[in-house]
């Protein structure tokens, strides 16, 4: 039998841990999208299936 006592004590120390931002909101205001072209190459051989589909923002 397993357990998922671990994962959670992993999750809490996650949020319990201090969160460095890797960019600030200028470096963000200076990103561009990605045209479509560049977007599709990025997922020759990835399996659309298990991909991370967010939500759709509401306007």
């Amino acid at each position: 039998m397993t357990s998922d006592e671990a994962l959670e004590q992993i999750a809490q120390r996650l949020d319990r841990i201090r969160k460095i931002p890797l960019i600030n909101q200028p470096m963000i205001s200076n990103l561009s999208l990605v045209d479509e072209r560049t977007y599709q190459t990025g997922l020759i051989g990835a399996d659309l299936a298990g991909l991370f589909k967010p939500a759709m923002k509401k306007k």
